[in-house]
């Protein structure tokens, strides 16, 4: 594109109607924004691949350093830290609501013989 046709171009837009130029400025910018999403839409795309394969290559650097450079009391020590990692699983995620549940049964009991409930006779 020379310099000609972009002055031409400035003075057809200059002589079109106030709103058409208006509608122009705003389809443009509207193109812009759509690319500007799809662009964004692209960028996550990528830093999720980025991230997921970051993380498996550092899972396999990490494996390859554990079973190659640690010695039998390293093993051992990395093997109860598993371990240790499973019970403060299980301390929070299963034992504290099965406690919070029971508790709570035991307190609704309590208070039902409290204010005289019975237990029914078959």
């Amino acid at each position: 594109m020379n310099q000609m046709d972009s002055i031409d171009r400035r003075r057809v837009f200059m002589r079109l109607p106030e709103k058409e130029r208006d509608a122009a400025l705003w389809n443009m910018l509207m193109d812009e924004l759509s690319e500007r999403v799809k662009l964004t839409t692209r960028v996550i795309a990528l830093e999720d691949q980025y991230k997921f394969m970051k993380g498996e290559m550092d899972g396999i650097a990490r494996r390859k350093t554990d079973t190659l450079q640690l010695n039998t009391q390293q093993k051992i020590d990395v093997a109860l830290e598993k371990r240790s990692v499973t019970w403060i699983w299980y301390r929070d995620k299963v034992l504290a609501p099965t406690l919070s549940a029971l508790h709570t049964l035991i307190t609704l009991a309590l208070l039902y013989f409290v204010f005289g409930g019975k237990i029914p006779q078959p």
